[in-house]
């Protein structure tokens, strides 16, 4: 959207990512999303997708930039796509080239925010980490940024700055933080990811080959447990403050000082 003297002007064009090409060339749902399955009406093909990994180019949710040039897109659980602004061409996935990789996947990113005086990118999500003691999944939130210096060069790898690690047995996505000139502030709310309603909600799916999974199956509400605020040093990654809340639930954060 470009508002000038001479009026104003408006574009738009689907990112083209391999979901998006997949689904349209199928003429129906033909990969994994959030809240949906592919249409497959025998039930070898359905057992044999639950093994394919999801390639999660899905950039609907979430438009910004990094390093104060590189326009991105982003979904919740999806990779970090790279566009241009002038001509809305698709360039692919971030090529991150760090210490999280390493750690396995993230997933239920927040919506990040960007520093308005530095250009830093800031964000947090969830990383299911193995436990090599005994292979089991632990999940930590991994509070994370780009530095503006960062190339500005198209598809040039990204190292992004880990800030803080945070252990935790139930998580709970964080759809977006606030964030000051000293602090993060991240809000834990009683929605803990539902292991249990995934399994059952993919079960189903591969029986029958309908797909009803909705948030609820992927988190379940659990007010007793209360709200978690935790307010990071952007700098050192300390927790300088953790507050106990009543339960609420909540989306956007707007007018952290």
């Amino acid at each position: 959207l470009k508002i000038s003297e001479e009026g104003c002007q408006y574009q738009n064009r689907w990112l083209d990512t391999w979901n998006h090409r997949m689904h349209r060339e199928a003429g129906r749902i033909a990969v994994r999303e959030t809240c949906s399955r592919p249409s497959l009406q025998n039930f070898w093909e359905r057992f044999l997708y639950l093994f394919s990994p999801p390639n999660n180019e899905n950039g609907n949710l979430h438009i910004s930039q990094i390093a104060n040039s590189r326009c991105v897109s982003m979904s919740v659980g999806s990779a970090c796509l790279e566009f241009d602004l002038e001509t809305m061409d698709t360039f692919g996935k971030v090529p991150f080239d760090d210490e999280l990789v390493e750690g396995g996947p993230l997933i239920f990113h927040a919506e990040p925010h960007v520093d308005k005086t530095t250009g830093e990118w800031v964000t947090c999500a969830i990383q299911l980490r193995i436990s090599p003691e005994d292979m089991g999944l632990k999940p930590e939130y991994v509070v994370f940024s780009v530095e503006p210096d960062c190339s500005k060069e198209v598809g040039a790898p990204v190292k992004r700055r880990l800030i803080r690690r945070i252990a935790t047995e139930y998580p709970s996505p964080v759809h977006t933080i606030g964030l000051t000139e000293k602090y993060i502030v991240m809000i834990q709310i009683p929605y803990p990811l539902n292991w249990d309603g995934m399994m059952n909600a993919e079960a189903k799916w591969l029986m029958n080959g309908v797909y009803e999974g909705n948030l609820n199956d992927y988190n379940t509400w659990q007010p007793e447990r209360g709200t978690t605020i935790r307010v990071i040093n952007r700098e050192t990654g300390e927790e300088t403050g953790i507050f106990q809340a009543d339960p609420f639930f909540f989306f956007h954060v707007i007018n952290s000082f």
